[in-house]
């Protein structure tokens, strides 16, 4: 699921900005994603 979303949520974000590959935003757009399914996962099973 993680694999999947990780090309879209980057093209998205570079259709959205219009810029040229940047690794550094495309770094820090996956951490986004990464710890928001994180936390997202985390309410789901119950982990405190």
């Amino acid at each position: 699921m993680v694999l999947e979303m990780i090309p879209f949520i980057y093209h998205r974000f570079n259709e959205t900005v219009g810029t040229p590959f940047n690794p550094v935003r495309f770094l820090a757009v996956i951490a986004v994603a990464f710890l928001l399914i994180l936390s997202t996962n985390k309410r789901k099973y119950g982990d405190s």
